[in-house]
């Protein structure tokens, strides 16, 4: 039974590299030790990627992988905390454009205006809220929601708003809320809806972050309005993402 074809080197099915007195076990590839790759393992059990002296890549023993600044890293999937500086970064665990299908939410209403996609929208919501479980949560400490609310047509002094339940007894409470009057407007633009009414606030963002540790979260976004038709004044979300950290 032949081996393995070489050309130019060696082929075996297995080889180690093991310290020796105390000193690491690496691999070297390049043609001097001053500008070489190196890989291997030091005497602590942590495993890094070298050039010349300086650490490209370590893992230490208890998974933790370190990158050094200045490498430049074009893709990274990470299961569990990313830190920076030791500081626990942002993870976005879910985002909703609202373009493809939509499901969860009270109503599932998605509507375009202006060019945008976002549920509810025009003649689609005005009086209420709309609300929808984030299920499944990786553990962690704080909770993060970004997304955009659209003031549309001849909104009166009423208030957008979002909820979370992060309530004493896990009830929705308010985490943000932006009031609107659009009779003070002048020389507006009309972006959305009603062609004769300007849009004198249209799309605000929302970024909100909170304390949170579940591994689910009811986030509801609505409106104060009282005895209005969504014809007149009405209010729409796009671009929703949660992050955890």
């Amino acid at each position: 039974m032949s081996g393995p074809a070489t050309r130019g080197g060696v082929a075996v099915p297995g080889l180690r590299v093991v310290s020796v007195s105390g000193q690491p076990g690496f691999v070297s590839f390049g043609p001097s030790a001053d500008s070489d790759y190196r890989m291997g393992v030091k005497p602590s059990g942590e495993f890094v990627i070298m050039r010349g002296g300086t650490t490209a890549l370590s893992l230490g023993t208890d998974n933790t992988l370190t990158i050094p600044s200045g490498l430049l890293v074009k893709s990274l999937d990470v299961e569990g905390d990313l830190k920076s500086f030791g500081v626990p970064q942002w993870r976005l665990w879910h985002k909703e454009d609202f373009s493809g299908s939509v499901t969860g939410w009270d109503n599932n209403t998605v509507t375009q205006c202006a060019g945008l996609t976002m549920l509810g929208g025009y003649r689609a919501f005005s009086e209420g809220e709309v609300s929808k479980v984030f299920k499944g949560l990786p553990p962690h400490s704080h909770i993060r929601i970004r997304a955009t609310y659209y003031f549309i047509d001849a909104w009166i002094g009423e208030t957008g708003f979002m909820r979370a339940d992060v309530g004493r007894s896990g009830e929705l409470i308010h985490v943000w809320t932006e009031r609107h009057s659009q009779d003070h407007e002048q020389d507006g633009v009309n972006v959305c809806g009603d062609p004769s009414v300007s849009e004198g606030k249209f799309a605000v963002p929302i970024d909100i972050s909170f304390t949170h540790t579940a591994d689910q979260v009811t986030i509801a976004f609505g409106s104060t309005m009282k005895g209005v038709s969504a014809d007149k004044e009405s209010w729409g979300v796009s671009s929703m993402e949660v992050y955890v950290q």
